[in-house]
């Protein structure tokens, strides 16, 4: 991806717009783009060095599962995603001090079905006072098929809603 990108911007500076190819030039995503941004600056570094690369920018990096795995809590995760209300995540997490750790943290593998999943369950003991028990059911009957690893399209992304991370 990174070498056809390359060539891609090549053709762009020398063959379509070569007026452009003094400027400086940035690259920059967000999410997944934590993978393609540096491996396409280390491509136009090596090969490219007509490419007037300035530097490069990633907002919110996905950069691999060794690197991210300990990173996610899943209600915070579900909370970002709209799976949790504002007002729930806010009781959950500062009141009731709850947190989810997700499945690839906890390390606690189980096989089903022919496929390798996880389990897990919230740091605290369950919550004594009523507001949040309450919550917390909402957060697991908001989230229980959501993150199901049995979704259609789990091969999407390890850390995504679908994947072993959920």
């Amino acid at each position: 991806t990174a070498a056809a990108n390359r060539a891609a911007l090549q053709d762009f500076f020398k063959n379509k717009f070569p007026e452009l190819q003094s400027n400086e030039f940035y690259i920059t995503g967000e999410s997944y783009a934590g993978v393609y941004v540096p491996t396409l600056a280390a491509e136009i570094l090596e090969n490219a060095k007509e490419i007037n690369l300035k530097g490069v920018g990633v907002g919110d990096p996905c950069t691999d599962n060794a690197a991210q795995s300990d990173s996610m809590d899943m209600m915070w995760y579900a909370h970002k995603n709209g799976f949790l209300l504002d007002a729930d995540f806010d009781l959950l997490w500062k009141t009731c001090k709850r947190r989810h750790p997700s499945f690839l943290a906890a390390g606690e593998w189980h096989r089903t079905e022919g496929r390798t999943v996880a389990a897990t369950s919230p740091l605290k003991a369950e919550p004594q006072d009523a507001r949040c028990k309450a919550a917390t059911r909402r957060f697991l009957a908001a989230t229980s098929r959501g993150f199901s690893q049995e979704w259609p399209k789990a091969w999407i992304n390890d850390l995504s809603l679908f994947g072993p991370a959920a």
